[in-house]
């Protein structure tokens, strides 16, 4: 399937887009924007297929002069599931706000991949991305930036990290910088780690049992990413999907 949006100056769009089904199968989008002056756009993104699922998204974004693109993505993975984001800044002041999320079990995958391509001044990108995975899932991000020569003022941040609930689990980052421009701000990290000892033992003294201490620090650890979105409905429905993967453990 493929969409073509233009969003017109000064306009504002909300977009819901969800990936279901439990049967095999294989899904293919390819999403086209054109975000003009002053334009704002905000994409809340859920897939939730089955595990013997195959699917590849990818979201190509044009943004000009102060406009705005924020995204929030929520996947469970399957038997290969990518999920790519292209954007190019060809305006001076616009901004993107870039956060991305993964719950895997079994031995679900799940890919997160993106290309931001700064090409005019004073723009501004910040990318979050977490994963959690158990059993053998598997949790991949691949992230970069890069900022033309012409792209000066350039401020762009990409923090990726991964929480890992058993030994097969896997965790593959892979964020990446390629700047021309001799006036920017940018920087990028990565992460990937077990749930922290001391504060599961902090929670466990306050009477909590293991399980509802586990998963306090879990919604925890994935609050940055969904408290972003900013339409309440949307909001609530990626943390109860939180929270129904956290019972299903």
């Amino acid at each position: 399937a493929k969409t073509r949006m233009r969003v017109g100056r000064g306009s504002t769009v909300d977009i819901i887009e969800v990936y279901e089904g439990e049967g095999p199968g294989f899904y293919s989008h390819l999403n086209h924007m054109a975000l003009r002056d002053g334009a704002k756009v905000q994409r809340s993104m859920f897939q939730e297929t089955g595990p013997s699922n195959i699917i590849h998204t990818i979201c190509a974004v044009k943004a000009d002069g102060a406009s705005r693109f924020t995204q929030t993505s929520l996947s469970t993975g399957s038997r290969l599931s990518r999920h790519e984001t292209h954007l190019h800044y060809m305006g001076r002041d616009a901004s993107a706000d870039i956060r991305s999320a993964a719950l895997l079990s079994g031995k679900r995958h799940s890919d997160f991949t993106s290309h931001v391509l700064h090409m005019a001044e004073v723009c501004t990108t910040r990318q979050l991305h977490k994963g959690v995975a158990r059993d053998q899932g598997r949790a991949v991000f691949q992230g970069k930036f890069k900022v033309e020569r012409c792209a000066q003022k350039t401020n762009a941040k990409m923090t990726a990290n991964a929480l890992l609930l058993s030994d097969m689990a896997e965790a593959n980052h892979k964020p990446e910088l390629e700047i021309y421009a001799d006036d920017v701000e940018c920087a990028h990290g990565s992460t990937a780690g077990a749930l922290d000892a001391d504060a599961l033992f902090y929670l466990r003294q306050r009477g909590l049992d293991e399980a509802t201490a586990r998963g306090l620090l879990i919604e925890a650890f994935l609050g940055e990413v969904i408290d972003g979105i900013d339409i309440d409905n949307v909001r609530e429905i990626f943390s109860a999907r939180v929270k129904s993967w956290l019972e299903a453990a």
